[in-house]
């Protein structure tokens, strides 16, 4: 598949966060991202994942050849959460977020894709981290729903802050199928946290 437009890619975000989409446009972002790479934000309880109990919002970038399947960007995008801080960052709080996050992202799109005839609800997600001197790495095999319709393997670099004046908790996760030492993972360095924290 080459890359889809702009619009397909906004039909895809449409079909998950719904209403939500309203609450995003009153947001305003807390990233600087490079140039090219696309923004969206979406608020918590995400409506496709609202198990997640996190009150603040996500912010997401991304990359230009994130919906190409043919490009080293594939599946390479960046999301920051801001939310009012509950617990320190651990690998048992990553994993249980993110399987919650994934599944149901995909179980979303799914159901949501009435073209497609009968629906399978693919395998639970898959969450592997581990710590490490700068915050958390892992790896994830999560369903595609949007392009592929396979399970993609995906690498993970997770970060934290705690702004101590507003109390959030700033989580932020790089995310690409190439492993840590492609040349695609350069691209995270051009992402910033606008929000200053003490």
């Amino acid at each position: 598949m080459g890359t889809m437009d702009k619009k397909t890619i906004f039909t895809c975000c449409i079909m998950v966060v719904g209403c939500l989409m309203v609450c995003g446009q009153e947001l305003k972002t807390a990233l600087a991202g490079p140039e090219n790479w696309r923004n969206e934000l979406f608020a918590f309880p995400l409506e496709f994942a609202p198990e997640i109990d996190l009150v603040g919002f996500e912010d997401v970038l991304f990359a230009p050849g994130w919906a190409d399947t043919k490009s080293d960007e594939f599946w390479t995008y960046h999301f920051t959460w801001f939310v009012d801080f509950k617990e320190s960052m651990s690998v048992n709080f990553l994993e249980k977020n993110l399987v919650l996050y994934y599944d149901g992202l995909t179980n979303a799109i799914l159901k949501g894709n009435k073209d497609q005839g009968p629906i399978v609800i693919p395998d639970v997600s898959l969450c592997l981290f581990i710590k490490t001197q700068t915050g958390f790495k892992g790896k994830m095999r999560v369903f595609d729903p949007f392009f592929t319709k396979d399970y993609v393997e995906l690498y993970v670099m997770v970060k934290e802050a705690l702004c101590n004046t507003t109390k959030k908790h700033i989580v932020s996760f790089d995310i690409s199928p190439k492993e840590f030492d492609h040349k695609v993972w350069q691209g995270f360095n051009g992402i910033k946290v606008l929000q200053v924290c003490d």
